[in-house]
């Protein structure tokens, strides 16, 4: 004997269909000038962070983060592929995906956009690399990063970055060109001492 299928419920035509959160470019702004401040007290104070590695540095920028949005920003949690080094999340949903590293050269600049992609799903659109730079030439080096972006297979167009010490870029989706994530890239100088 066969079973009549459930009824399926019906969305009313009155109220609109709930769209995925997405972060606003006032909230991505705000974010990333707190990742900014926690960077500047770092390059201020060399002495107090002189023996810190990623994860103790990824912690300082976590903290900040949660003065502002209450606890939704955690570490290495886990999403897609791996954990990534900070997630804020709203109602179970990813609004900001952020990866840590100190810079290790061009090949490795490669590598954690790579990385941080694949921590990202495609309603993933606001990501961040911190790229710690113990060496002095800062300059150069966010030229070799920049290279190193606009060459990046998922690479679409420059964008205005807020600092010199930054660089932003629209990125296309892997294996879905119409679908665009925004990056930026924050670099903050640790000097060895």
């Amino acid at each position: 004997m066969r079973l009549p299928a459930p009824v399926l419920p019906t969305t009313p035509t009155s109220e609109p269909i709930a769209l995925e959160p997405v972060l606003g470019d006032e909230v991505f702004e705000h974010i990333l000038g707190v990742i900014r401040s926690v960077g500047l007290d770092m390059e201020r104070s060399p002495k107090t962070y002189a023996d810190k590695g990623e994860e103790d540095r990824r912690q300082f920028l976590l903290a900040a983060l949660n003065t502002h949005y209450h606890g939704a920003a955690t570490a290495e949690a886990f999403n897609v592929s791996g954990k990534t080094d900070i997630l804020i999340r709203h109602e179970g949903r990813n609004l900001f995906i952020a990866e840590c590293k100190f810079w290790e050269g061009a090949k490795a600049f490669g590598e954690a956009i790579d990385q941080l992609f694949g921590y990202a799903a495609w309603r993933d659109t606001k990501l961040a690399l911190i790229a710690f730079v113990r060496e002095r030439d800062l300059t150069s080096i966010i030229e070799k990063a920049r290279e190193v972006l606009s060459q990046h297979q998922e690479f679409v167009e420059s964008r205005e970055a807020a600092s010199e010490t930054e660089l932003r870029a629209r990125m296309s989706w892997p294996g879905d060109e119409q679908r665009h994530a925004d990056l930026n890239v924050l670099f903050v100088q640790v000097p060895a001492s």
